[in-house]
């Protein structure tokens, strides 16, 4: 199993019904649709995270990758490496 990562929770809630991790912007759960009141306890939010991890392992490569850097450096990453 993997430790998922300690994330910014202020961008997230969970959803009282059925425990579903969200993006605090959306206006309703993805899951089942609840329009109520969230979640938004820190440590209620990390648990479903982990839970939705264990559940879907490879979700942990996209929350731990690099994020991109731009499409500049990735051009000279490019350029780069046809030179050699």
């Amino acid at each position: 199993m993997h430790t998922s990562p300690r994330l910014n929770l202020d961008s997230l809630k969970r959803c009282p019904l059925c425990e579903a991790v969200s993006a605090e912007s959306s206006p309703s759960c993805f899951v089942c649709g609840w329009e109520g009141a969230f979640d938004r306890d820190a440590e209620d939010v990390q648990a479903s995270f982990d839970a939705l991890i264990e559940q879907c392992p490879e979700l942990w490569h996209l929350v731990t990758a690099p994020k991109p850097r731009g499409f500049r450096a990735w051009v000279r990453k490019v350029f780069r490496s046809e030179g050699r």
